[in-house]
């Protein structure tokens, strides 16, 4: 269970509305708590552990603000250079 990718909280849950709660971490596998997450996300909240979600990459955004900026310097001195 050490390698498991979702945990659930301690306990019994119901994951499908109207069903009875049977659910606990040792009849479980994350395949199928993958299975009732597409079907029912709300119950995302009985999970003690989420995966880690993919973050975006914010580096492309830096980089481009670096470029704009060093494009920005480059006509102001530009424009520096024809006004003297």
């Amino acid at each position: 269970m050490s390698n498991r990718k979702y945990i659930l909280k301690p306990g019994v849950h119901q994951f499908a509305p109207g069903s009875h709660p049977v659910h606990h971490n040792e009849n479980t596998t994350d395949e199928e708590i993958e299975w009732y997450l597409k079907l029912y996300p709300h119950i995302r909240h009985l999970l003690r552990s989420q995966p880690e979600q993919a973050k975006p990459n914010k580096r492309p955004r830096i980089a481009k603000a670096i470029k704009v900026t060093s494009e920005i310097i480059q006509q102001i001195n530009e424009d520096l250079s024809a006004t003297n």
